[in-house]
């Protein structure tokens, strides 16, 4: 399923599927809840539907994810804060 996704969609799916997070949680997660040289991605408490923090420990296919996100907002030269912007 995941070939079949447009490039810009791949990254995204595969964190949500791999996380179970909800997309409007994906879809607000901002760089600096992100430590890539931690690997670790986290959602303070108040920023999820039931206020409960979250921390995700990423493995070696989500570090790759983060760090193509990275690189497209390197090129794009956008200083864009969201990691999967739309």
């Amino acid at each position: 399923l995941k070939d079949t996704l447009p490039d810009y969609l791949k990254g995204f799916a595969t964190f949500a599927y791999k996380t179970g997070w909800r997309v409007s949680e994906i879809e607000g997660l901002t760089w600096n809840q992100v430590d890539r040289d931690q690997g670790i991605v986290k959602l303070e408490p108040g920023e999820t539907k039931n206020d409960e923090g979250r921390t995700v420990y990423l493995d070696e296919e989500l570090k790759e994810v983060f760090a193509n996100q990275w690189e497209s907002r390197r090129k794009s030269r956008k200083l864009i804060s969201y990691v999967f912007p739309n």
